[in-house]
Order: structure tokens, then sequence, then C-alpha cells
């Protein structure tokens, strides 16, 4: 049996947390105080001041902290994007009761989800009801002569589209859109733009030797996998689409079961059950 951390280390974390927290709100409040002029949706206010307290908290060193906080059983701060200041309060919260030094509230659970909530609206109002993330696809010029191509397409597991303006000509995109109406209608990053509650596309050439060629590499199903973290993930393109389609929803729902961004989901584990 181990022996219980001793009243030092405990108020040595609750040091280190609570300067942290005071300097994540003296330098994050300064950041989003210089951008303030410049911000022009309401809406926006609060993920940007979450934005600026994440990267006012990224300017620690929080390795050795992590450490001692997870041996303890307490949050390691590394699923804080959506929630710096909530996390670092929880954290406050419970070390604080363990020292005897009162109980200091929780934050509330509408408080402390609040940034995940808030991105889930903005990614459905941009992309569509449906599951996350969503698969968005260039849609090729043959949709305008084929009036079953997009019904394929969705019943693969297409759930938005992009028509590519850099190609074709106004009659073209016109020719798609009305199909489409026929039819129904890199890892810093994402850890920034969920800070600041902002959708993102992963638009790295997903699955695009499938696409192009009928058989994906190692590195593109890999690449798959990562795009799970994002809000939308899009392929381009080519003779094979159809079944890129499916594989690609076939990998998303896989890992939508097990993991939310960085975050692992514990399900029952059924490989020995």
């Amino acid at each position: 049996m181990g022996h219980p951390p001793d009243d030092a280390l405990l108020k040595a974390l609750h040091r280190e947390i609570a300067f942290l927290r005071e300097r994540v709100d003296e330098e994050g409040e300064a950041r989003f105080r210089g951008w303030l002029p410049h911000l022009k949706r309401p809406s926006f206010f609060e993920p940007a001041r979450n934005l600026a307290d994440f990267l006012a908290l990224r300017q620690h060193d929080l390795y050795p902290l992590q450490r001692e906080l997870a041996r303890l059983g307490l949050s390691s701060l590394g699923r804080a994007e959506s929630r710096v200041r909530e996390n670092l309060d929880a954290v406050l919260a419970t070390l604080s009761r363990a020292l005897g030094l009162g109980t200091p509230p929780y934050p509330q659970a509408e408080d402390f989800f609040a940034g995940e909530v808030h991105l889930q609206g903005v990614s459905r109002e941009l992309f569509g009801p449906g599951e996350d993330p969503c698969i968005l696809v260039t849609l090729p010029e043959e949709a305008v002569f084929d009036p079953q191509l997009v019904p394929r397409l969705v019943e693969a597991g297409m759930t938005a589209v992009r028509i590519n303006l850099g190609h074709g000509h106004p009659s073209l995109w016109e020719g798609m859109v009305a199909q489409v109406r026929r039819a129904d209608q890199a890892i810093p990053v994402l850890w920034l733009a969920e800070a600041a509650s902002i959708p993102v596309i992963w638009a790295t050439q997903v699955l695009d030797r499938l696409v192009k060629k009928g058989t994906p590499s190692r590195a593109e199903v890999s690449d798959a996998v990562l795009a799970s973290r994002a809000e939308c993930v899009m392929l381009n393109k080519g003779a094979f689409l159809e079944e890129a389609i499916r594989m690609l929803r076939e990998v998303l729902s896989r890992i939508r079961e097990h993991q939310y961004k960085k975050t692992p989901r514990m399900r029952r584990l059924e490989m020995w059950s």
C-alpha cells in the first residue's frame, strides 16, 4: 500500500495552480482586451476569451505539474482547450477541500461543458445536422450529367458538398447546386480552434489514393483516423469517390465510439468479455 500524499505536496500543488490561475486571468484578460475592438459578433466573445486564456495557459511549461496532478488522480489539464478557467477552478476546489481550506464550489456542469456545446452548435449551423465529423465531398462535374450520382454519394455517407469555383464555369456550378438540392437538400490548430469554438475542416487530401486509384495507403488510413478530431472531413473528387466515402464513414464511426477529440470514451470493452 502506498502512502497518501502529504500536506506539503498538496500545498505546493495548490500554490502552483492558484498562481497559474492568477496568471491566466491577468494575461488572458490583457490579450482579450486587445482583441475586443476587432470582435464583431457578440456570440464569439466567450470563445475568444477562452482562446485568450488558453494561449496564456500554454505560455507555461505544464508537464511537471501534469505528472503530479495525474499521480493524485486529478485533472492533468490535458483537455483544457474548451474550458481553461473552469478546469483550473475544478482542480483548485479539489485541492482546497483536501487541505481543509473550505469548500469552494466546483464549476457548474453547464459552465464546464459550455465551450464543447457551443462548438457543436456552431458545427451544426455550418455543416448541418448529423453525426460528427461530417463528410465534406468536392462534387465532381459528372454530377451535372448523372442525376443519380449525388443520391448515391448521400447514401454512401456524404453529409456536405463543396463546389470548387476554381474550375468550370457558372452554368456548371448552377447545375451542381441543382443536383445537390434534389438530393436532400495539423494538431495544434485543432487545439486553438477548439479553444475558440471554431469548427475545423480537415482537408489533407484524405484517402486521396483511394479516391483516385481504388486502394488507400497506410498513411492515408492513419490520416483518416486523425481527421476524426475535426468537425468536418473533406474528400476530393475521383473515380472511386463512393468507395472512399463508405470507408471514411466506417473509420469515423468506429473512432467516434471510442474517442472525442483527445478524450478517450471509456466504453465497455468487448474484446475479453
